[in-house]
């Protein structure tokens, strides 16, 4: 029994890290996207009791339904409530921080520099912040990782599985597959010099999957994916021009140092200059996770130029981690100042968890822990204006701020904000983490215009319930 312990001890402690992780969040409200691509179709899923596989028009987000059928599901057996639906994310927390354990003791290194390595990974700001949202995205890194395990692993089955799986979580979750087809195209004619169609067969259940999907998509709703894109988020679908790809390539690297990255980049971005250069990948096992890594930049970097307004801090979490491991395992095994490299690398990192930006830079609140005084924030604002009598169904406030409570808080009100409108409303909502137009701003700190009635802030985080004068 003693034994059994103490070979599993490192998943058991991972596990109870990662629930009182999950307690400790048990709390926080469907957030920014979530609202939309979760907790939207699990409410009408449960509440239809699973009558249609998609919304009516009007409500169609176009990702894949699978996580959110899962968490109605979940919903309809344990109860709809906040603690359940983290409780249902929990097992992939769980999951997706073993897999990258599991893939660092591959490396062989001392059981010190894997925990380093472990946690210059799992501490990521975006990481850290998906796990404790109710988002689409933690499963899809789970099966991301399963994928990679499946695959380094050779257990077929499970790539077959966890492929599937992937492409199933949403559409990211796609563009994160073909990422992998990439990588297993690059790596097998490394090794084979030719492409092994028997493996190569193992990606078909997932990418026929996809296509039923889109297939019962249109034909449920005549009309594709890409209409539903283009009528919803058209930032998200206009083409840049030529003029606006170096902008483009700016952001894409901004998303990538941005939260304290900056170290951890710097040092990627001199491997890749050293690999070209020398042609010389150290080992097996860097070369493996280095190359991961820029398969993963193979596809999303494209993305991110040829639309407008695509790519989120979150979308490059497959990119941030065998980034991370790659460069980690190089500091510690192959640099000639590990411990002061890395001290510096994660030191970085870790001041990401408080880079917060003046109140007119947009910036990706779901994707760092500084959101986190957020939730608590705006439940005594809430009950402030309860208290104070003032009617929360005529004040106007911003996104995220702005579905009912039924789907931010699970609770069975209706009720939710207005969108804001500064030439009618009497009270409006304001918070730092709305990303709202410069002059919107202007307008409600203008003090003859608006007085400030209740001000709350924790961590440089706040939120003002403004009244017109």
């Amino acid at each position: 029994m003693v034994n059994e312990v103490r070979k599993y001890s490192t998943t058991i402690f991972i596990f109870l890290i990662c629930l009182v992780f999950t307690l400790l969040h048990s709390n926080n409200f469907f957030f920014w996207d979530t609202i939309t691509e979760v907790s939207l179709p699990a409410n009408f899923y449960y509440d239809t009791n699973f009558h249609s596989s998609f919304f009516n028009d009007p409500k169609a987000i176009g990702h894949q339904t699978l996580v959110p059928l899962y968490l109605a599901a979940v919903w309809k057996i344990f109860g709809k409530s906040l603690l359940i639906s983290h409780l249902a994310f929990f097992p992939f927390v769980v999951g997706l921080t073993c897999l990258v354990c599991r893939y660092i003791r591959r490396a062989g290194l001392p059981q010190s520099m894997s925990l380093l390595i472990l946690i210059l990974v799992i501490l990521d700001p975006a990481l850290v912040s998906q796990a404790s949202l109710l988002t689409f995205d933690t499963p899809q890194i789970f099966f991301f990782l399963l994928c990679i395990a499946g695959y380094s692993e050779r257990k077929n089955l499970l790539l077959l599985i966890a492929f599937t799986g992937l492409c199933l979580t949403s559409l990211r979750g796609v563009f994160c597959g073909i990422g992998l087809i990439i990588y297993y195209l690059i790596d097998n004619y490394i090794n084979h010099r030719r492409l092994k169609i028997k493996d190569a067969l193992l990606f078909l259940p997932g990418v026929f999957s996809f296509m039923i999907f889109l297939w019962l998509f249109l034909r449920s709703k005549n009309w594709s994916i890409w209409d539903l894109i283009v009528s919803l988020w058209s930032g998200s679908s206009e083409f840049t021009s030529f003029g606006r790809l170096f902008k483009s390539s700016l952001i894409f690297g901004w998303r990538l140092v941005d939260y304290g990255r900056v170290g951890l980049i710097s040092v990627f971005i001199f491997l890749v200059f050293k690999v070209i250069r020398s042609k010389f990948y150290y080992d097996e096992f860097f070369r493996q996770t280095f190359l991961i890594g820029l398969s993963q930049i193979v596809v999303f970097f494209p993305v991110t130029l040829i639309f407008t307004k695509f790519i989120g801090h979150r979308y490059l979490i497959p990119v941030i981690i065998p980034v991370a491991i790659c460069t980690g395992y190089w500091i510690l095994k192959y640099s000639g100042y590990p411990k002061m490299i890395f001290t510096i690398v994660l030191t970085l990192m870790i001041s990401g968890y408080f880079w917060i930006y003046p109140v007119k830079i947009a910036q990706g609140w779901d994707a760092t822990p500084a959101h986190w005084p957020y939730y608590k924030i705006r439940n005594e604002m809430i009950s402030w204006m309860k208290n104070d009598s003032i009617p929360i169904a005529q004040t106007g406030s911003f996104f995220p701020n702005l579905a009912s409570f039924k789907l931010t808080d699970l609770s069975d009100a209706t009720l939710s904000f207005k969108e804001a409108e500064l030439s009618k409303d009497n009270y409006v909502l304001f918070s730092n983490i709305f990303n709202i137009p410069d002059y919107k701003i202007d307008e409600l700190f203008n003090d003859s215009r608006w007085k400030k009635i209740k001000k709350i802030e924790r961590m440089n985080v706040y939120m003002i319930l403004f009244k017109r004068e």
